[in-house]
């Protein structure tokens, strides 16, 4: 609880509660398909709205849930998180959890990524990167300013090539974005 002075007279309390997590289960009775989610939103209703306009939209496949009208919700576990979305981490890792345990779920993505896993996805994106066109045209601009920043200021010659070469490596980095 956090108490602010106003004016010299009044006194505010404010309370800073944690958040609370849900896990959650939609399922429906005319097929065999779930869906394990989570969210950290007050009103589980929100999130359902947020999957009904999905359906609506067709961005996502629910495999039938929707079909008969709303699937039921059924909150399968809840956790609090005192340092607020700092903690969403861990309703994830409950999230894949119970998405583990549950039969039939129609969830295409992991909940939850080990700090290895999210490594090693960062390290196969990054060497994507740098074979792509972008990439390296971009590591090579690196090289080039680095290379500048090292040369004499009396080379003028060098530095003039250098950044001619810097100008044209940027107008095809804005080509190659613009496509």
């Amino acid at each position: 609880m956090r108490s602010f002075l106003i004016n010299k007279i009044y006194s505010v309390f404010i309370t800073t509660m944690a958040l609370l997590g849900k896990v959650y289960k939609l399922s429906a009775p005319n097929t065999l398909s779930t869906y394990v989610g989570s969210t950290y939103c007050y009103y589980s209703s929100v999130r359902m709205a947020h999957h009904r306009q999905s359906h609506r939209r067709q961005t996502r496949d629910y495999k039938g849930l929707f079909d008969e009208g709303d699937p039921t919700m059924e909150i399968i576990d809840t956790i609090e998180m005192p340092n607020g979305r700092e903690d969403a981490w861990k309703l994830r890792q409950l999230e894949e959890l119970h998405k583990n345990n549950t039969e039939n779920t129609i969830n295409i993505r992991k909940c939850y990524l080990t700090p290895e896993e999210r490594h090693d996805n960062m390290v196969i994106s990054i060497k994507k990167y740098h074979n792509s066109p972008l990439g390296k045209l971009a590591k090579r601009k690196g090289l080039l300013n680095v290379k500048l920043k090292k040369i004499s200021p009396f080379d003028g010659a060098m530095i003039k090539q250098i950044n001619e070469e810097l100008k044209f490596i940027c107008e095809q980095q804005e080509t190659l974005r613009a496509l």
